[in-house]
């Protein structure tokens, strides 16, 4: 009887401990996966802070207006001219 009892303590610690082990192993990758995700997280809060840096610039008329000149597009009302530099012979 004390031979059963003896295996069945010693099948018990061992399934403890593996439990323990499974368990803490899934602990450090969860801590790894959130260093991950926080990281993630200050990168786009980066990026959204550049966002909101461009659209506070593009809702002002007159930065619009400068933006649009780049890309050769005209205000309502004005005329386009295209200056074309003369061949060099």
């Amino acid at each position: 009887m004390r031979v059963f009892l003896a295996i069945f303590l010693g099948a018990l610690l061992v399934f403890i401990g593996v439990q323990i082990f499974n368990l803490h192993r899934q602990t450090v990758d969860y801590d790894q996966k959130a260093s991950v995700l926080e990281a993630e997280v200050t990168s786009l809060s980066a990026e959204n802070d550049q966002y909101q840096g461009d659209l506070r610039y593009y809702e002002n008329d007159e930065n619009l207006g400068k933006e649009a000149l780049k890309y050769n597009r005209k205000k309502p009302g004005e005329q386009l001219y295209i200056l074309v530099p003369p061949k060099a012979n």
